[in-house]
């Protein structure tokens, strides 16, 4: 249904893995407002992306975890920011699409009662 909602909204989709991190700047390979940057957590980022992770957040995973401990269904749309190697992007930018793919997708998941 995401995939219906992007293209209804005029977004791109792609469906792939997430890397759900506890500390998003030091755990995503990010420096810190204090410029601390920790490499080997970066090594396993880099790892993470050789596996096929399209992208890093730190909210996923609790969304999913407790939408699982409820017994109810839960994911995520998430719109790109940076590139994690090359840092190109526009961070933040599209975010009226990604909403309009979310809303766009609810109601379609209502429509097929899923």
């Amino acid at each position: 249904m995401s995939d219906k909602a992007s293209w209804e909204a005029g977004a791109t989709c792609y469906e792939g893995l997430t890397l759900s991190v506890a500390s998003f700047y030091p755990g995503s390979g990010f420096e810190t407002a204090a410029a601390f940057l920790d490499e080997t957590v970066l090594d396993r980022v880099h790892l993470w992306q050789k596996a096929g992770a399209l992208n890093v957040d730190a909210e996923t995973s609790t969304v999913l975890v407790m939408s699982r401990l409820f017994g109810m269904r839960g994911g995520a749309l998430l719109g790109i920011g940076n590139h994690l190697i090359s840092g190109e992007g526009d961070y933040l930018s599209g975010q009226s699409t990604l909403a309009r793919t979310a809303l766009r997708g609810l109601q379609l998941l209502a429509e097929a009662q899923v």
